[in-house]
């Protein structure tokens, strides 16, 4: 498998923080799991040598949605359906975006 980006990472990682706090060392872990990624995949390293392309992406989602991952953790914690609606609201916007169509969503 393909070492994610960190915008693919992003749906995963919220479903994690609603409503938990977590290390991101842990997180790495999960997502790595998750995602099924072999030893190589697991230890790359970026250029520099100094951290994990995952952990890199990792920290980049949490970076990009840290007020979003805040607000969307505490709403899913109280409304479930929200992340399954988002959940259908982002593969649309994936087919979409492969077809060269754009959708908005209010």
């Amino acid at each position: 498998m393909v070492i994610p980006d960190y915008q693919t990472l992003m749906l995963p990682l919220l479903r994690r923080l609603a409503g938990h706090r977590w290390r991101t060392t842990a997180l790495v872990d999960e997502l790595t799991a998750e995602f099924r990624l072999s030893e190589a995949e697991r230890t790359a390293l970026l250029l520099k040598g100094r951290q994990s392309v995952i952990a890199n992406r990792t920290h980049w989602a949490l970076a990009q949605n840290d007020n979003e991952a805040r607000f969307y953790a505490e709403y899913w914690k109280a409304s479930p359906d929200l992340l399954a609606a988002f959940t259908v609201a982002t593969a649309k916007d994936t087919a979409n975006a492969t077809s060269g169509q754009a959708e908005v969503l209010v």
